[in-house]
């Protein structure tokens, strides 16, 4: 149960929520507009969101590692 707490503080799982509702945002408006809506393909759209933001933030924190910026900005 640690390491899951651990890798949630690392990838800063609360902040889903911004690429979540502008990912849900976007697919209820294609849903609106659009009369053949494929539910496999947006699901698999959050689900790629979902992985960009994460790399995005574990890339951006082993950059910040390796720099020293996390060692001198407290």
């Amino acid at each position: 149960m640690k390491k899951v707490k651990i890798w949630l503080t690392a990838v800063r799982a609360p902040f889903y929520t911004a690429t979540l509702v502008s990912g849900l945002l976007g697919g209820i408006i294609a849903w609106y507009d659009n009369v053949s809506f494929n539910w496999a393909y947006f699901g698999l759209t959050l689900l790629g969101i979902i992985f960009v933001h994460t790399g995005t933030n574990l890339i951006n924190d082993y950059f910040d590692h390796t720099s020293n910026l996390d060692e001198t900005n407290k």
